[in-house]
Parts: C-alpha cells; structure tokens; sequence
C-alpha cells in the first residue's frame, strides 16, 4: 500500500512538472502547530518548532501544482506521573513526543497572482510520517506509522517588484487513524519567504 502511495505521487509530480508552466516558485516557511483532537489530548502545548519547504508550478497565472514537504515537533512535559503498559505500572517524570512529517502533491488557486496582495487556497494529498515517544526515566516507548494525509490551506502571498515575496499561511494537517496510532491532526500558522524564478 505505501509503495503504490509513492509510486502515485512520484507519478503525478513528474506529470505535473513536464506542464510547460510560466513560473516556478519555491518557499521556506516558519510553522507554529496547534494540537487538535486526540493530539491536542496527548500534547497540549502549542508546537514552536516546525519548518515548511514547497515547490509551486505556476500554470497561467491561476493555479499551480507541486509537492511540499514538513516538520513539527510537539513536547510536554507532564511531569511526575504513573502509565500502564501491559501489566506493568511504571511512576516518574514524563516527557512526551510528537514528531510529524508530512509529505504531499498540492494544487493552488490563486486570484489574481501579480497583484501586490494575493489570496490563494489550496490542497494538498499525501502521506505524514509520525514518530510517538514517550520518555519516563529510563524507559522509552516509540510508536511510528504513516498516516493518510489531506491538508487545505488559505493564505496570502505578498508580492514585491522583486523576485522574493512574503507569504501568510494557514494549513489544516488531517492526518487519518491507522492501526497503531489515533489521529494525529494539528492546525499552522506559517510564514516565510517565496523565490520566483
């Protein structure tokens, strides 16, 4: 199942890529993520530490395709408590993980692209890497899957009569249940930098 979830993507972005498109845009983005749902639950806190990488094909200055790719990480720090795992009770300082990873194909609107001030939405499909620690003195419990991922997004790209522009961006992770692991959704807000080229 993964293989052909690769293979897929793989495909579409070569596809994507041989459109003859007017424009090529790259971005590096700073991510904050918000836990929602069963994330939320196990990680409050809100994530500060997340980076976005994407490639946009630009096609007639309306939409484009391409592929991004990103990482946050949550932590807590629960503090002094008891877990069950199996039939043992272990008791001390408790450290949770979250590290998330998700990698999909996009596609964009945009209205009105050259304008100074430019709304766009878009989704992306895909898969997200998630790697489950919990840290309790000297044990350790690791769970890691790959989860199904849709993501929509709404933002603004700021453009300048240069080739970097200034981008606003907020995305939705929906990152599907799988037999090891519950839903790992989270809410960014990002913000970054754009190169046309």
């Amino acid at each position: 199942m993964k293989k052909k979830l690769l293979i897929t993507i793989v495909a579409f972005l070569f596809t994507g890529f041989a459109v003859n498109a007017q424009k090529q845009m790259t971005s590096l983005q700073y991510s904050v993520g918000f836990g929602v749902g069963s994330l939320h639950n196990y990680i409050a806190e809100t994530s500060f530490r997340g980076v976005n990488f994407e490639y946009r094909n630009l096609i007639e200055q309306t939409y484009s395709i391409g592929f991004e790719i990103g990482l946050n990480t949550f932590y807590k720090n629960v503090g002094y408590s008891s877990i069950t795992e199996g039939t043992a009770t272990l008791t001390g300082t408790q450290y949770r993980y979250v590290n998330a990873v998700p990698a999909m194909i996009t596609a964009d609107y945009y209205f009105g692209y050259d304008d100074p001030i430019c709304p766009y939405f878009g989704l992306g499909v895909g898969t997200m890497y998630t790697n489950n620690k919990l840290d309790m003195g000297v044990f350790q419990f690791s769970k890691d899957t790959w989860h199904f991922l849709l993501r929509p997004e709404l933002g603004i790209i700021f453009n300048t009569n240069t080739n970097t522009s200034f981008i606003l961006a907020a995305k939705y992770n929906n990152a599907f249940k799988t037999q090891e692991i519950n839903t790992r959704n989270y809410l960014t807000l990002n913000a970054g930098f754009v190169w046309s080229y």
